[in-house]
């Protein structure tokens, strides 16, 4: 180490928005193309690892959000990271997001300066210009931050929430169990409960990638967010896709981009208390759940809604 604060980021991947997903045979374990799935998949978190370090993080853990946890072909990961895998709950889903790994020393230079192009690869907009200013002890910006917090988080491979129009495997957490989320009244699907979760700590999401529904669905809460499109939709498991490799080898000034932005990203925070409504696949999966009329109440047959002050505790019970 160098003197500075140690830069650390955490990367949250699905497997659905990588770039060359499109069928359900290549995220499910067991079926025809899911070897490929894996392959595109490690490739993909490989590439971001690399331009993150690139960047000057010294520190970057990524967690296997897909399924149980462990889709990633351990043996040809970076090195250099962490790896957070197998199937955790909701008040634990990032694990190692609190208080970092101080052992964990990056040792990298950082990244030529200059900022990005304006776009890059359609639905990719850079920050302003500059090189990735946290080499010099920067973040500044995140004032209050605790020594081993995150500069920021990046979901990567995500794809847009339950119902979305021409989404590519458009879901929230599950394909079966649920049509719809809505917290307060908003709509929500996993890329504004993840950022939620890490703004809870604090941690402001710098970067998503995926399908163009994703992408859009992330700029409309995360407007500092850097998205970068890996295919756009044209139905459920059809799309009109960039070659996998384009996609790597856009993360690198993607991924730059996002990092000079850091200091000015805000966490995403909204006030509570929380009120989670959520529409059922059917009647069965709502009846297989506990009410007592306040904290948990069943609207109809397919709808329940929880509530609580607490949002870790109400997304803890209801998903």
């Amino acid at each position: 180490m160098d003197g500075r604060d140690a830069v650390r980021i955490y990367v949250s991947a699905d497997m659905e928005g990588v770039g060359g997903i499109v069928l359900r045979e290549q995220v499910r374990r067991g079926e025809a193309f899911y070897d490929e799935g894996r392959r595109l998949y490690t490739r993909e978190v490989n590439a971001v690892t690399d331009a993150l370090f690139a960047c000057g993080a010294d520190q970057v853990i990524v967690k296997d959000g897909h399924g149980g946890g462990l889709n990633l072909i351990l043996e040809e990961l970076d090195e250099r990271a962490l790896y957070a895998v197998g199937a955790t709950p909701m008040e634990r889903r990032f694990p190692g997001l609190d208080g970092g790994l101080a052992g964990l020393d990056g040792g990298v230079a950082p990244g030529p300066d200059g900022g990005a192009a304006t776009r890059l690869g359609g639905g990719m907009e850079s920050g302003p210009d500059g090189g990735f200013a946290g080499r010099d002890g920067d973040f500044a910006g995140r004032d209050g931050a605790p020594d081993g917090a995150f500069a920021g988080a990046c979901l990567v491979g995500y794809h847009g929430m339950a119902g979305t129009l021409f989404g590519v495997r458009a879901h929230t957490y599950t394909p079966t169990e649920w049509q719809a989320l809505e917290l307060n009244g908003r709509p929500v699907g996993e890329i504004v409960i993840d950022a939620l979760l890490f703004g809870l700590r604090g941690v402001p999401v710098l970067f998503v990638s995926g399908d163009e529904a994703a992408c859009r669905e992330a700029t409309a809460h995360l407007p500092h967010a850097v998205t970068l499109v890996t295919k756009w939709g044209t139905g459920q498991h059809a799309a009109l896709i960039k070659p996998p490799k384009a996609v790597r080898a856009q993360m690198g000034a993607a991924l730059a981009s996002a990092m000079a932005r850091a200091a000015d990203a805000p966490p995403l925070v909204w006030p509570g208390p929380y009120e989670l409504r959520i529409r059922f696949a059917e009647p069965a999966q709502a009846d297989a759940r506990h009410y007592d009329g306040v904290a948990a109440e069943r609207i109809d047959g397919v709808t329940a809604v929880y509530r609580g002050a607490d949002l870790l505790d109400v997304l803890s019970r209801a998903l």
